[in-house]
Order: C-alpha cells, then structure tokens, then sequence
C-alpha cells in the first residue's frame, strides 16, 4: 500500500492467513507480518492480526489517542519510532495503549507526546504497553514531547504490563532531560520480573 495505514476503532486488519503488507519503502514483508518501512505511518485504535515489524517507520497507535492490538509480536529496529500520546489517566480515552499479545521487542525511539496541555498529577500512572510474550528494550530510548517542567516518572514492567508513573521530584528512579524534552531508557525485563529502572 502507500505510506499510511490507519485502522479505524473497529477496525480490523488480518494478515495471519499467509499474506503481508508493507507500508512505505523498505524491504518485503514476510508472511503473516506488516512492514512499516521508511517514511511509512500504522496507526489507529483496531485489531491486527500478525505480527508487525517497524523497520524505520512510525507507529502511532489511536487517533489522539486510543488503543491498538497486535495478535502477533511487535519488533522494533533502531531506525524505527513509536509515538503515544498521554492527556489523560484512562487507557484508550486519554492516553494510547499498545496491546501485543506475542513479544514486544523496542529498538529506537518511544516518544511519550502530552497533549491539549495535560499536567499529569503526583501518583499518576499509564499502563502503556500490555504483552503477552516477552519485553525488551535495552537498546530503546524515550523522547518528552510538550511535558512540563519539574515533572518526573519511574518505569516498571511485569505480569505482561509496563507502566509510567509521575513521581515527585527529586528521584533516583526517574530518568528525566533538560525541560522535560528528553530522557534515556534502558530496559531488559522479563515478564515476571519487575523492577525500576535507574540512570543509565
């Protein structure tokens, strides 16, 4: 197809039969799998049915937001994003979630994008991603867009959930940059393990 995929709330896009997409340029999608290539967008609040693989793309669940479900793994390159945006405290209604119900593997960027002025609140958490499989994302980053000032977070993933909560400030398990723009993550947790993470 083009460069866009969006799938609407009730949406449903089933390539489990054999078939492949690829969105934007890049390589061939395999059997059973979406491509998101350079230049390429997937985004939307339906259900996917096989496994999606971001090679240099963008993946924005929801429409501002909503909720997006992979019946599949989800894997993630270097070159590769993942856009979600936070206005809220109620999954699907006020922030993105991204549902895989295989393994999630993030390389790249995770951008975390406050929307229409949100001011997230002391104890505040998002339950961002749920996976059935396994988590990894030692070699993923998370960019601040429009977060405000003096506002940190503490990660945890486990039981098949990984969740961003504000926490006050000063902390030793937040990761925050200069003005809220950017901070590093490092992640490599199992399912069943779950911790905190520290500074890189």
């Amino acid at each position: 197809i083009g460069d866009q995929l969006l799938i609407g709330s009730h949406g449903v896009v089933d390539v489990s039969g054999g078939g492949g997409v690829r969105i934007g340029s890049g390589d061939a999608p395999s059997p059973q799998s979406i491509v998101v290539g350079p230049s390429g967008l997937l985004g939307g609040s339906g259900t996917i049915f096989g496994d999606v693989q971001n090679t240099g793309g963008t993946v924005s669940p929801g429409f501002s937001p909503g909720a997006l479900t992979i019946h599949g793994n989800y894997t993630q390159n270097p070159a590769g994003s993942l856009v979600l945006q936070i206005g809220g405290t109620v999954a699907g209604l006020g922030y993105d979630q991204l549902t895989v119900t295989g393994n999630l593997v993030l390389n790249g960027v995770v951008t975390l994008s406050f929307i229409n002025g949100y001011v997230p609140h002391l104890g505040e958490h998002y339950d961002l991603f749920h996976f059935g499989g396994s988590f990894n994302a030692t070699e993923a980053s998370i960019q601040l867009l429009n977060a405000p000032s003096g506002v940190q977070f503490s990660t945890v993933a486990g039981d098949g959930v990984f969740t961003v909560t504000a926490v006050p400030e000063p902390s030793t398990l937040a990761l925050v940059g200069l003005g809220g723009i950017i901070f590093a993550c490092r992640w490599n947790t199992a399912r069943r393990n779950p911790r905190k993470t520290k500074p890189a």
